[in-house]
């Protein structure tokens, strides 16, 4: 076997800490929802958060010690900001509380989380070993997703609807990790495919956008040959999505009406349905509007859209522009998207790349589709990875 499939917990390796650090708030997100619909809530988050802050210090610490300067100027920049945040809103914005309510706070998701992870993509990953090492892990969560959903809809306890937004986001990243091993075996295809159907169906819309996103930006930017097989391929989905588009509302009604008759109710369906006001309706809009009417030069510091609407700011643009203001956000924001920019059209100059490939798709994935209608970019590791793939994606 591989030894990169080896997880050691204090391994040197740097792909190793960092498949814990990527799919830590996942495994614990289903481990809770799986242990709650037993009467045992919250239980894998009290265990498994100290855990997790005392392996990170040990992580920092190393980091510090390995990389020096780099690593004290990130911790810096950090405490900096923090500091620059509770200036301007006080412990009102930080949450720090008691040690109970500090260990669940997005503070310390953010230092013992998000944190390890900027030292690691700075450190340097072997993003080959790392796509290597997580296929166990990625396998491992999106068999937990599959099981909250027949959990939930068997017994008919906590449904998914309560919590349908955290439940297809804490996949989505296995997802695409299960799409770029897909053709090693027939077990991956089949793990990869329901994982995207219970994205589509479970989830929530812009779960099922990320998904899309991924699929057609790993498809566009594979430099793949012209052969007679895959034009085949090709006009066939054609054939098939234009069939889809045509009998679009029968078929979301029978699928839906069919879910209905075991228990579970689409959340996504009824929307493409026209229920609840319809596809596009919702508070965003309206949350949206709040943070652009209140931004200003300088910000609200760190966690200050918290402050303000009680909720992140669900765009990791808006996110920024609430923290930083005009003129810092938007320099952030142009720096960002030129670089996508730029990775792109490097990706499309080599051939048959798959680990650029997948880096390009699932950063484009998670800056224009998860990150941009939900999750924050503070609390979750996944957009600082995506910032590293597409740093990457510009040396290919």
């Amino acid at each position: 076997m591989n030894e990169y499939m080896h997880i050691t917990l204090f391994s040197e390796k740097t792909e190793q800490r960092l498949l814990l650090f990527t799919f830590f708030q996942p495994i614990v997100y289903y481990a809770n929802y799986i242990l709650s619909i037993n009467g045992f809530d919250g239980y894998a988050s009290r265990l498994m958060y100290p855990l997790i802050m005392i392996y990170s210090l040990y992580v920092i610490l190393c980091e510090m010690i390995l990389q020096g300067k780099k690593a004290i100027a990130v911790v810096s920049i950090a405490i900096t900001m923090m500091a620059y945040s509770y200036v301007l809103n006080g412990n009102a914005v930080l949450k720090i509380g008691n040690a109970r309510d500090y260990i669940l706070s997005e503070t310390n998701t953010m230092f013992s989380v998000v944190l390890p992870v900027i030292l690691l993509c700075i450190h340097g990953v072997d993003v080959k070993k790392y796509l290597d090492t997580s296929r166990i892990t990625s396998n491992i969560i999106i068999i937990m997703q599959v099981a909250v959903f027949v959990l939930s809809t068997a017994l008919n306890k906590r449904p998914i609807s309560e919590d349908y937004m955290s439940y297809a986001y804490s996949g989505i990243y296995s997802l695409f990790i299960c799409c770029y091993h897909r053709k090693e075996s027939i077990f991956q295809s089949i793990l990869f495919w329901v994982g995207l159907f219970l994205q589509i169906i479970a989830g929530c819309r812009g779960a099922m956008i990320t998904a899309i996103v991924f699929c057609l930006a790993y498809e566009i930017s594979s430099k793949k040959e012209l052969t007679a097989t895959n034009l085949l391929r090709n006009i066939l989905l054609f054939v098939i999505f234009g069939l889809l588009v045509f009998y679009m509302d029968e078929a979301v009604e029978i699928l839906n009406d069919n879910l209905i008759k075991i228990g579970f109710r689409s959340r996504t369906l009824e929307k493409l349905q026209g229920e609840n006001g319809g596809f596009f309706s919702g508070e965003r809009g309206k949350l949206y509007t709040i943070v652009i009417r209140n931004a200003n030069m300088l910000g609200y510091g760190i966690f200050g859209d918290r402050k303000m609407l009680g909720t992140y700011s669900h765009n990791w643009i808006l996110e920024m522009l609430m923290h930083f203001g005009y003129g810092f956000a938007s320099i952030i924001v142009i720096v960002i998207i030129g670089s996508v920019m730029v990775a792109y059209f490097r990706i499309r100059r080599v051939r048959n790349n798959t680990v650029a490939t997948f880096q390009f798709a699932a950063a484009v994935a998670l800056i224009a589709g998860k990150f941009m209608f939900s999750s924050s970019y503070l609390t979750d590791p996944a957009f600082v990875l995506s910032l590293y793939f597409v740093y990457n994606a510009t040396k290919t």
